[in-house]
């Protein structure tokens, strides 16, 4: 089972993954978030397989704090999910 956590400020974002994945038994989510404080949190407390995040996420200053999160969580895939100009960021969070 592949344990998620979902760190977007959009319930509808929320609602939507929720959804898309509710039909698949290989998949959880161990937390639904709507800024860093809480993502940290949960990342500190629960075994989370892979976090998918927005750029735009409440606490969220730069790739700088993503690369952060990697570097805290090593076991723990960072997924970026958002609607920001891959141009821009894309090359920056590889």
């Amino acid at each position: 089972m592949i344990k998620l956590c979902l760190a977007d400020n959009h319930p509808v974002v929320h609602y939507g993954m929720k959804s898309y994945f509710k039909e698949n038994p290989e998949i959880s989510f161990v937390g639904v978030v709507n800024n860093l404080d809480n993502l940290l949190d949960i990342l500190g407390k629960k075994t989370v397989d892979a976090a998918v995040i927005d750029l735009e996420l409440e606490g969220l200053t730069s790739i700088s704090s993503v690369k952060s999160l990697v570097k805290e969580f090593p076991d723990t895939k960072i997924i970026i999910f958002t609607n920001l100009a891959e141009q821009i960021y894309a090359p920056n969070a590889l």
